[in-house]
């Protein structure tokens, strides 16, 4: 009688044991199901967004292409129409009609350049890499300002939408140290790491303290707003580093996929 009552005490405890593995089963199944059905619905939310800012690109590159790139075709066309005249007007005055003759061909090709970069094919054609030297190049010589860019790790084929942004941010921290730093010379620096890439502009001009950015560079100023609206879209990351007397540096850290 006693052995069959442990016998039965048994059997009790080994079921016990078996139904709270499978309830311990059952709660990790249930934790993955809520952990997988989160996931789906934040890739759910980025296909939406990467959507809806797609169909923005293309309707800002028809609106571009139907406005400002039209304008200055319209200005360059004018401005080379005169070009038999200038010989007649002083040279100061020849002088800026020149300037203004290059500058709408400039702006032309920007607005080209923008068209261009805001359609899903962006970049196909040219590399990151490629468009940063282009871009100091280009900045170099209207600037007047030394600007090198420094490649690190393995360069690879980006996502366009990464690359169109790393490139705007580029743009963007450039003009800012056009106006405000009066800085000798700028480097920017794109690093390839295995699963991040990162983007650094740095000026050795006159800096300032980060408690009150300059300008274009406040939280109240386009420049600085526009960058971290383009880098927050793609979950990175954008921050200011600088010391009054020793330069900016702008950095920008995304995901490489």
């Amino acid at each position: 009688m006693m052995k069959a009552l442990l016998e039965q005490v048994q059997q009790a405890h080994e079921s016990a044991e078996a139904l709270a593995a499978q309830n311990a089963e059952l709660a990790a199944a249930r934790q993955q199901t809520i952990a997988e059905l989160a996931a789906t619905r934040r890739e759910l939310a980025v296909a939406e967004r990467a959507a809806g800012v797609l169909e923005e690109r293309q309707r800002l590159a028809r609106d571009i292409h139907d406005t400002l790139a039209q304008d200055f075709t319209s200005m360059v066309m004018h401005l080379e129409a005169a070009e038999p005249d200038l010989a007649a007007i002083p040279v100061g005055a020849r002088q800026h009609l020149d300037q203004a003759r290059r500058s709408a061909r400039e702006g032309l090709d920007e607005a080209r350049r923008l068209v261009w970069a805001l359609r899903p094919e962006a970049l196909d054609q040219a590399s990151l890499p490629e468009a940063l030297q282009r871009l100091a190049q280009t900045w170099r010589a209207a600037s007047g300002v030394a600007a090198t860019v420094t490649i690190t790790g393995t360069p690879r084929p980006l996502p366009t939408q990464v690359e169109v942004t790393l490139l705007r941010v580029a743009q963007e921290a450039l003009a800012n140290v056009r106006k405000h730093a009066r800085a000798s010379s700028v480097t920017l620096t794109l690093s390839f790491m295995e699963d991040t890439l990162l983007l650094d502009v740095q000026d050795d001009g006159v800096g300032f303290a980060n408690t009150s950015l300059p300008g274009a560079l406040s939280d109240s100023g386009y420049g600085l707003t526009s960058m971290r609206e383009r880098v927050g879209l793609l979950g990175g990351a954008l921050t200011v580093e600088s010391t009054p007397g020793e330069g900016t540096t702008v950095v920008v850290e995304v995901a490489a996929a």
